[in-house]
């Protein structure tokens, strides 16, 4: 439900004509309830124009967002898409999915070459339960060329629309590991 309220948040966006270019889990509220809100538009902007790209030079662009969420485009300095916030949801769905971003590095020049060059583990590779659909749905969001990605984000609502996330229900799922894990612990305990 979040990962689809997201992305219906910010296909509206694009569809006034703005690109938010800090989309990251400290930006995304969400209730009790389960209501998402967005936040922070600091950072947004509208996709650079043609003319602006022929009248602006690479060295002159400055570099915003967080790191850990940035596009490689944005880090190579190339023009501002849609498909930069895209790249970025795909960060935020990985690491809402795994508990952890793809990219962890404590120098943050290595961070921003990890989203240019890096191939990220697969987020099944972190939770078992999660689909081989899934896995490549969100590599689809995080191609390193804005081309490969979804076209557009109503493309990735429509998508998350008919994805299976979860090979089971995570609670369910959650409650049999816990009591494997407890028979587990048992069996070695009467072993010791």
């Amino acid at each position: 439900k979040i990962m689809d309220t997201c992305a219906q948040t910010f296909a509206f966006i694009h569809d006034k004509g703005w690109v938010h270019k800090d989309i990251k889990p400290d930006n995304i509220l969400v209730s009790k309830a389960g209501d998402v809100r967005v936040i922070d538009f600091s950072l947004a902007a509208k996709p650079t124009g043609f003319l602006a790209k022929m009248l602006t030079k690479k060295s002159n662009v400055v570099i915003e967002g967080t790191r850990t969420y940035l596009a490689p485009e944005l880090i190579q300095r190339q023009p501002l898409t849609f498909s930069a916030d895209i790249y970025s949801l795909g960060i935020m769905f990985y690491e809402l999915l795994v508990g952890r971003p793809p990219f962890i590095f404590g120098n943050p020049n290595d961070l921003l070459m990890a989203h240019v060059r890096e191939q990220a583990e697969k987020p099944s590779g972190f939770n078992p339960n999660l689909t081989p659909e899934l896995d490549q749905f969100i590599f689809k969001m995080i191609a390193k060329k804005p081309k490969e990605r979804f076209a557009t984000m109503h493309d990735v609502v429509a998508a998350l629309r008919t994805l299976k996330v979860f090979k089971e229900d995570p609670e369910a799922y959650l409650r049999n590991k816990a009591a494997s894990d407890q028979s587990k612990f048992e069996n070695s305990m009467a072993h010791s």
